[in-house]
């Protein structure tokens, strides 16, 4: 399970429907005064170089957020996720160093990495930020462990790997359990679009469990070929904010359109 490096897939189509989403996410949510708890499962290293041997390797990085540094953004969402990009260059900024990016100063970052490299590195990608605190433990344990923090609202960002097939259950029992515990969090579920559709059983399971309206947000960079490959994810965001789906739906269209030609974006609002 801990064989997987997001430096091997960090700025990919994936990352920026994810990272749009996220920071979509939080610009709604901070419109609100009181403090809030941003928590995320995985966090991976924090910052990956763009132009490393893993990027090279997979090519997903030059085939994703590479295609938008030198697009000129129209709209204000992917503008400013484009300007994050440029000011971490060479490296590439995981979704901890943009969340901290964009919460304020009484805001807290609680972030967990399993990965005995990985941690450490989040560590050091973060040392000059006082509000992040780094947990070298299992995301979906310590989902059930620190949860409901100190400060009442959260933006939970639940995004494993996928590699084994028990890893869709567990993001069933932690939406469960956050669902219970956590009512007033914000939970956002990415997942892999891949052939055979896997996460549907997931998804079905969660929608029925979540008694609260959810956002399902796809985008697919090309048509499913064979039986493998990630050809598209997708976020699931339970309890989504205020007008999320008017601030993030041009973003993502304006992104999709510099991805690829066949790129497809799909939002749909789901009531329980």
């Amino acid at each position: 399970m801990l064989s997987y490096r997001h430096a091997y897939h960090a700025g990919n189509h994936a990352d920026v429907l994810k990272h749009l989403c996220l920071l979509a996410l939080i610009e709604r949510l901070t419109l609100k005064p009181k403090p809030l708890c941003y928590f995320e499962t995985h966090a991976g290293a924090g910052r990956y170089r763009g132009d490393s041997a893993a990027a090279d390797k997979t090519g997903e990085h030059a085939e994703g957020a590479g295609r938008l540094l030198d697009h000129r953004a129209q709209n204000a969402l992917l503008a400013r996720y484009l300007r994050l990009l440029h000011d971490a260059q060479p490296d590439y900024p995981g979704s901890p160093l943009l969340a901290c990016a964009a919460l304020r100063e009484d805001d807290v970052v609680q972030l967990c990495e399993l990965h005995p490299q990985d941690a450490p590195a989040l560590r050091t990608s973060l040392r000059h930020e006082p509000r992040a605190h780094v947990h070298q433990r299992d995301g979906h344990e310590a989902a059930r462990a620190l949860m409901p923090p100190a400060q009442k609202r959260g933006l939970v960002l639940i995004d494993p790997a996928y590699e084994l097939k028990s890893e869709y259950a567990q993001c069933v029992a932690t939406i469960e359990h956050l669902r219970t515990h956590f009512r007033a969090a914000c939970l956002a579920l990415w997942y892999p679009r891949l052939p055979r559709a896997p996460a549907q059983p997931m998804l079905d399971k969660i929608m029925a469990l979540a008694a609260a309206d959810c956002l399902h947000i796809t985008l697919d960079v090309r048509e499913p070929l064979g039986d493998y490959g990630m050809y598209g994810s997708g976020m699931l965001i339970i309890q989504p904010p205020w007008q999320l789906e008017e601030l993030v739906q041009p973003a993502l269209h304006e992104a999709a359109r510099a991805l690829s030609p066949t790129a497809v974006v799909s939002i749909k609002r789901i009531t329980p």
